[in-house]
């Protein structure tokens, strides 16, 4: 009996231990990432990046604003491409982005 209740708070002390120690790493995660942020943007700069998706290893969606206007970039090792203009002013349908797209690919 008396082994049990000793086995008992030695459990109980291990797991209160394990979760203090996942606590301070869960803190320092997040002070880590709040200030070395890849996408955090300071005033007065021309050129924001909006929203990075990864799409499959080493290839990645990327929107950036650039003077107040919007491109999605495709980037992979040392290649980037603009994929599209997604200036809110000229916005276009669907069907008019892949008929544009048709035309440049074939010219």
């Amino acid at each position: 009996m008396q082994s049990e209740s000793m086995l008992l708070a030695s459990s109980l002390r291990m797991i209160w231990g394990l979760l203090i120690v996942l606590g301070i790493i869960l803190i320092f995660y997040a002070l880590f990432k709040k200030r070395f942020s890849l996408l955090r943007t300071a005033a007065g700069q021309r050129i924001n990046i909006i929203e990075m998706k990864p799409i499959m290893p080493k290839k990645t969606l990327c929107i950036v604003e650039v003077d107040g206007r919007e491109f999605l970039l495709a980037m992979s090792g040392e290649h980037i491409q603009i994929i599209a203009d997604l200036d809110q002013k000229h916005k276009k349908t669907f069907e008019q982005s892949l008929q544009n797209a048709r035309v440049e690919s074939q010219s």
